[in-house]
């Protein structure tokens, strides 16, 4: 339905303006018409999971970090109002689908995707996370399709994504790392990367950075934090406005790092995503 919408939206310009609004409310409307058959939080975001800002959002606290202020604050801000179109869109959507279904309020449906530990609607256990890493691949393929990337640059921008996202499980896993998880993640990324430019002067380190980075970006959390708002949860919210920033700042310097280490007098190849 959403890849739909924004074909409707390539081709009528006055519909662009409300591509992601109207793609949040039609997609948390259907599930939550569905929700005694289909878990709401997981097929609300699934819907939405390519309209997410999190690449804008790192890339913003990025280009501040390198004081360019004007381009970081305009995409901040842009991040942030589309994190509030999408809340905006599944809170109305939400609503409208259970007052359907006769039910009085939606909040425990939108507290259902703020933290998914409730469990709101039919959910079920869901698979081994062996099954995570082998659709691994397929996740950055698609990633790397909605950014128009050329097919000869597939190839290492996958592996770049699958690198970043198996080193940030693992250190996730231990709980004197989890918290630079991220910027771990990053760094080994960005090490891939700017080594790979190192050995192919014709080569620029960005594209594999940009395959890897969008497995490790905030995108949700900042709908989270919206949400968060709308149900009046200001502990949650601004739990989640910190893990926002927390994991931009630990990509932008695990990338730092790793353009550091392999490039320590010279900056013509070391991609910061300061585009």
């Amino acid at each position: 339905m959403v890849g739909l919408l924004q074909l409707l939206a390539g081709r009528f310009n006055n519909y662009a303006n409300l591509f992601e609004v109207s793609s949040a409310f039609l997609v948390s409307f259907v599930a939550a018409l569905l929700q005694n058959h289909v878990c709401f939080g997981t097929v609300s975001f699934a819907g939405i999971a390519m309209l997410l800002p999190g690449l804008a959002l790192t890339t913003s606290i990025i280009e501040m970090a390198t004081k360019n202020m004007i381009s970081g604050t305009v995409r901040l801000v842009f991040a942030l109002c589309r994190c509030f179109m999408l809340g905006y869109g599944i809170s109305v959507g939400s609503m409208l689908g259970s007052r359907v279904l006769g039910l009085e309020t939606s909040i425990a449906l939108m507290q259902g995707q703020i933290d998914s530990t409730t469990k709101v609607g039919h959910c079920l256990p869901g698979p081994s996370k062996f099954w995570w890493f082998m659709f691994l691949p397929v996740l950055s393929l698609a990633f790397n399709v909605s950014i128009s990337a050329h097919w000869r640059q597939w190839p290492f921008m996958m592996i770049s994504g699958c690198l970043a996202y198996t080193v940030s499980y693992f250190a996730s896993m231990s709980e004197a790392l989890s918290p630079l998880a991220p910027a771990i993640a990053a760094f080994a990324m960005g090490l891939f990367a700017n080594i790979l430019a190192s050995f192919y002067n014709h080569r620029s380190a960005v594209e594999p950075i940009l395959g890897g980075v969008q497995l490790l970006v905030p995108g949700s959390l900042g709908v989270k934090t919206v949400l968060s708002f709308i149900t009046s949860s200001g502990t949650s919210s601004g739990s989640f406005l910190y893990n926002i920033f927390a994991t931009s700042l630990g990509v932008s310097v695990g990338l730092f790092l790793s353009g550091m280490c392999v490039f320590p007098n010279r900056r013509k190849r070391v991609g910061l995503m300061t585009f």
